[in-house]
Order: C-alpha cells, then structure tokens, then sequence
C-alpha cells in the first residue's frame, strides 16, 4: 500500500490561519466600527469567505490523514477529541466535526465574541446541527497532523 504523504507544513499553517483570522477578528471590529470606516466592513466578507475555504481544506486533509492511521490502528485519541457539540445533547469530535464541515449545507461563521462555527446538514431525513470551537478545532487538528507526521513508515 503506498501512503499518499500530506503537506504537514501546509496544514499547520492553515491551522495558523484559522486561528489569526478568528482571535483577529474581534481587534478589526473594534477598530472599525460601524459606521466609523464603512469601507473596511468588506473585511467582514472576506473573512468569512477564508475561514470557509480553509475549514473545508483542513477539514479535508484530517479526514483523509485519520483515514491513513485509522488502517495502521494508530491516532484515534486525536480524532476523538472533542472540539463542539452535535445537536443539543451529544459531543463533536473532530472526526466527526470534519464529516460535519464537508457535508454542511450551511456554515455560520461566529465572529468575534467566542470564534466558533454552526455547521447545519442533513443525512439522510435526518436534520443535525453541529457547533464548533474553531480555537479548539485548530488545536486538536495539529495535534494530528503531528502524529501523522511523526510517522512516517506507516507504508
């Protein structure tokens, strides 16, 4: 079996990016306020068009690097970590929270007070909710991709 091998520099540092972009927002939205620089609010688009794009580009990658290790029965502590809450009652572990980023129909992006995210989908009939701690997500997602690099002879 060959080991598709993942960029883990490129991960990490859109790990880095996730992270900026939600503990930055809450220092732009002070320092711009409405109606003060109406003209920086277009930040606010931006920021969530990149934090979309990046979550599903991480999301992604995990999925697939957990895919690798789950066959070599390794790293499942990392994927199982818990980063949100799926519905009203149960936990999101990044595996899962993952599964919720690619299959989300809808994402909300929550800006800037607690960075976090409501992911919204359905699987088959069934309507879920999932809410994501970014911070939290970034955190256990390069502790992953460290495990994932670390080992380099799962061939």
């Amino acid at each position: 079996m060959t080991k598709y091998i993942f960029d883990a520099t490129s991960i990490e540092k859109q790990c880095y990016y996730l992270a900026v972009m939600a503990i930055a927002s809450r220092q732009i939205r002070e320092k711009f306020p409405p109606p003060q620089a109406a003209e920086i609010h277009i930040f606010y688009a931006y920021e969530d068009q990149e934090i979309h794009q990046t979550l599903i580009s991480v999301a992604v990658q995990l999925r697939m690097i957990d895919d690798v290790l789950i066959q070599k029965s390794r790293g499942r502590e990392f994927a199982e970590a818990i980063v949100g809450r799926l519905d009203e009652a149960g936990i999101l572990s990044l595996r899962e929270a993952c599964n919720k980023i690619i299959h989300a129909r809808e994402i909300e992006i929550h800006l800037p007070a607690k960075p976090r995210i409501v992911l919204h989908g359905r699987k088959g009939s069934e309507v879920w909710k999932a809410e994501l701690d970014i911070l939290d997500f970034v955190s256990n997602a390069m502790s992953l991709v460290v495990a994932y690099d670390e080992d380099w002879d799962l061939q």
